[in-house]
């Protein structure tokens, strides 16, 4: 399975999380579990932009899906 499919995998995942009663719990869950899979684990380092300039910044649709089904 290559790093696109365990990502789809991983956002399906979560998705259904987020649809739960008990959403905060069932993603915290989740996380505990990754974070236990020390061969997926990399580095990542995240600078946040300051500002949002939508002439060189895209929204990311799917990701913006599922964060207001977590706001539910």
């Amino acid at each position: 399975m290559g790093i696109g499919q365990k990502f789809a995998r991983l956002l399906q995942y979560l998705g259904k999380c987020s649809e739960t009663l008990m959403y905060h719990d069932e993603i915290a869950s989740a996380v505990r579990w990754i974070g236990q899979i020390e061969s997926i684990m990399t580095r990542i380092h995240f600078h946040p932009n300051q500002v949002f300039d939508e002439s060189k910044h895209v929204i990311d649709v799917v990701a913006k899906e599922y964060l207001e089904k977590s706001y539910r």
